[in-house]
Parts: C-alpha cells; sequence; structure tokens
C-alpha cells in the first residue's frame, strides 16, 4: 500500500525559482504537488494544505489548489503573499494524500529592500562554449516587466556589443538570447 506522503516542489513567484534566491515583498508561494492516491483536501485534519512563514504565520492553501486536468494525483497551487519584511525567510509546506501520509516541504528566500533590484546571478551557458552560448540571469522583481541592457567587451576590453531587451512579466530566471560569440 501507499504509505509516502505526496511529492512536493516549492518556488517563489514561478517555477524557474532556486531555493535560496530573491524575491519582492508582494509575490506567491508556488506548490506542484503528486501523489498516487490523491492530496487530500478535506479540511479535516491533517486533510489541509498548510504554509508556515518563518515558523510563526500559518496560511492554509486548499482553496488556491487546482488538480491537473484528468489527474487527480497531481496539481498546483499559486498562493499570494503581500508586505513580506526585507530578509531572510523560510516557509514549512505540509500536505497529506488520502490515506493521511503527510509530507513536509521547506523553501527559502530573500525579500530585497523596496523597489531595489537585485541581480542574483548572470551566467551564460555552456561556459566556456564553441558555438553558442545561453544568456541568462535572476533576479528579486520577478512579475516585472524589466528593461537589461547587456553589454559585451572582447578579451582585449574591446566594446563588442550592446542590446536593449525589454523583459515584460519577468520570471525569477530570464534567458535573454543566444550569443555565437561573434558581433
Amino acid at each position: 500500500g501507499d504509505n509516502r506522503g505526496p511529492a512536493i516542489q516549492l518556488f517563489m513567484s514561478d517555477t524557474t525559482f532556486v531555493n535560496g534566491g530573491y524575491t519582492n515583498a508582494n509575490t506567491r508561494l508556488v506548490g506542484v504537488l503528486t501523489d498516487e492516491s490523491g492530496i487530500n483536501l478535506s479540511g479535516y485534519e491533517p486533510g489541509n494544505l498548510i504554509a508556515v512563514l518563518d515558523g510563526e504565520k500559518t496560511f492554509v492553501v486548499n482553496d488556491y489548489y487546482v488538480a491537473d486536468q484528468d489527474d487527480y494525483t497531481s496539481g498546483t497551487f499559486s498562493y499570494p503573499l503581500f508586505d513580506l519584511s526585507p530578509g531572510r525567510h523560510t516557509i514549512r509546506f505540509t500536505a497529506s494524500d488520502n490515506h493521511n501520509n503527510e509530507a513536509v516541504a521547506t523553501i527559502e528566500f530573500e525579500v530585497g529592500k523596496e523597489n531595489e533590484l537585485l541581480i542574483e546571478a548572470l551566467n551564460n551557458y555552456p561556459n566556456p562554449f564553441s558555438e553558442s552560448t545561453l544568456v541568462e540571469f535572476s533576479h528579486s522583481r520577478s512579475g516585472e516587466d524589466l528593461k537589461a541592457q547587456v553589454v559585451i567587451y572582447d578579451v582585449m576590453g574591446q566594446l563588442a556589443g550592446s542590446h536593449e531587451f525589454h523583459v515584460p512579466a519577468s520570471t525569477y530566471k530570464v534567458r535573454l538570447f543566444e550569443w555565437d560569440g561573434t558581433g
């Protein structure tokens, strides 16, 4: 029989989020849940999806859970969070399946100061590259419209190129462009 709780994946804002990353003060807790016997949403103990912020504030997210179409064994939720204080936070999330097997997952994230844009990582992959490389960055203002300017210098320090990008309703991780190393 089934004696394991649901598989839980947690994200902040969107599914490109990496645990420990940056987010803004108004964001969403996003979860992806899977269990062969279905997710318990009865509302009777332990039939609640519960998120606890920093060990203090408790949120029941049952009403935000949406089962995948034609598949009761998996689903997602996106729960809005507002006015989070700047600094590091942890959310501990608990869910159970229809056999009352419980599972717990945690996610850590950092809220930047108001109106501050933090670029967490600017990468290109692969690096080094032979044919082309993908340039991407992660940042603290997901969901917002961004304007990005990328300036590339060659090994001699000469300006090799400059591009401006408009990123409407950005995700946590933004893929800007693929570059072949020329121009």
